[in-house]
């Protein structure tokens, strides 16, 4: 397939199925320019085509799994977000394997990145980002009975200098002209480290290549008997003989050396040497009865927790539990951890995919009215979660409003709280944006909230989203 056609196919597809400020924009304004107009742009020089677009780079609005530190993510004009991932489609035909697939693995080294990328047809079925995460879940169920060395590495993206990517890019890649042309569009953007933008493969790609000196060490190094895998930077060394956890403090004095090699440091809350029992509790999943239709089992898992969770009334008194907290103690997220691990936690684990299979599969709306209208009265449990929820409130608050409870007054609320803070935090401003959002951007009130802590934000929406200004 022509990378061009691979590229705009790619990002226009992925986007139409995700819905953030970033992937409204691109799919708007790739659907309004068509692929004609977008191939002629991909065929500009990279100088032309920056002289000619500005990037219109903004802070984009989102945390950590832990809903407490910010993400260090942007906002782009689509057209580098799209200019950006035909350079590194580009690049990555060098990395193919015979049957023309992005793929990072190799003998006992298992590794998987943020999206899937093939010279083959692509197509809604082919965007397959969460495909890879699915893959991954199915290659740690084959060493259930093991013990592991888990290991995450800090603020992996941030930490990814790129003077020290093209330096490794320069090294391996043959033909330097679209190296030279990536960094390029990255010095002209004013990014001095792996730039994060929603759901990119583009930097999915190119943290992988960076860590390929690292796997190599790794391959060398391990024992035959060892297994490495690796989602991003999520990674699990298998020991597939007796646990010895001499050997696996010698492993980890080891990688911890050879990421330190590469600028690269361990997330020491989330590295930990897992017995057989605890590999075993911390994957948990159910025999597999049901062939490879799911792709993996864990995804029957947490469909019954969730489906559990909401049936028994766990749903409702877990929000009922934050309700209080917020009453007596404030944003308390150490309560907040506490209290979703209790209900939604499948022993430790998947809190957070529960909690979005609740919310996106619509299992909420298996809650009795009464629930849902004392749910619809106290609001101020988005404030935990202001991404997820945000939306959870006003889909229920659509809901009650299509059944004849009319509860605009408490949305309205919401619309108070913000527009009565003298400043809006970063917390207010992603309950603003996801509101925004569910609402089509049809408040100009809170467009205007927002523009007094962040123009630029709202510089971007006007241009971008609500096409005010487009050139």
């Amino acid at each position: 397939m022509d990378i061009k056609k691979a590229a705009y196919k790619y990002v226009l597809e992925s986007s139409k199925s995700n819905y953030t400020v970033q992937t409204l924009a691109t799919t708007m304004m790739l659907e309004d320019f068509g692929i004609e107009k977008c191939f002629e742009i991909l065929s500009m020089p990279v100088e032309e085509f920056c002289k000619e677009n500005s990037p219109n780079i903004t802070k984009d609005y989102m945390y950590k799994n832990d809903f407490l530190t910010p993400r260090n993510a942007y906002l782009i004009n689509p057209l580098y977000y799209l200019y950006y991932t035909y350079l590194v489609f580009c690049i990555s035909e060098e990395y193919f394997n015979k049957e023309g697939m992005l793929d990072f693995s190799r003998n006992n080294l298992n590794i998987f990145y943020a999206g899937f990328y093939t010279n083959n047809k692509i197509d809604k079925n082919f965007t397959r980002y969460y495909d890879s995460y699915r893959n991954f879940q199915e290659k740690r169920e084959e060493y259930l009975g093991k013990s592991a060395l888990k290991i995450d590495i800090k603020d992996f993206f941030d930490s990814i200098k790129l003077s020290n990517l093209f330096s490794k890019l320069y090294r391996t890649v043959n033909n330097k002209k679209f190296v030279k042309d990536l960094e390029y569009l990255l010095k002209y953007c004013g990014f001095e480290v792996l730039p994060q933008f929603n759901y990119s493969i583009a930097s999915s790609i190119l943290s992988q290549i960076y860590l390929q000196d690292f796997d190599r060490k790794i391959e060398e190094y391990l024992p035959k008997t060892a297994v490495y895998i690796r989602y991003v930077d999520d990674m699990y060394f298998i020991n597939t003989l007796e646990e010895d956890l001499k050997e696996f403090n010698a492993w980890m004095n080891n990688i911890i050396h050879f990421l330190w090699e590469g600028d690269l440091h361990i997330n020491t809350n989330k590295t930990r040497i897992l017995s057989e029992e605890d590999y075993q509790i911390h994957i948990q999943l159910p025999e597999n009865t049901y062939g490879k239709e799911t792709n993996s089992h864990y995804i029957k898992l947490i469909d019954e927790k969730s489906s559990n969770v909401v049936d028994e009334g766990n749903f409702y008194n877990m929000i009922m539990d934050l309700c209080k907290v917020e009453e007596e103690l404030g944003i308390d997220m150490m309560q907040y951890e506490e209290i979703i691990n209790k209900y939604l936690s499948i022993d430790g684990d998947y809190t957070n995919k529960v909690l979005k299979d609740i919310i996106y599969t619509f299992k909420w709306k298996g809650m009795d009215f009464g629930e849902l209208e004392d749910i619809s009265d106290n609001w101020k449990f988005i404030l935990f979660n202001p991404l997820h929820f945000t939306v959870l409130y006003i889909m229920i608050k659509n809901y009650l409003k299509d059944l004849d409870f009319d509860n605009e007054n408490k949305i309205k609320e919401i619309i108070d709280y913000l527009m009565s803070n003298n400043t809006l935090t970063f917390r207010d401003l992603i309950i603003a944006v996801t509101y925004l959002l569910q609402t089509e951007f049809k408040e100009n009130e809170i467009l205007n909230k927002i523009n007094e802590s962040d123009s630029k934000f709202t510089d971007f929406i006007y241009k971008y989203v609500i096409l005010k200004n487009r050139t």
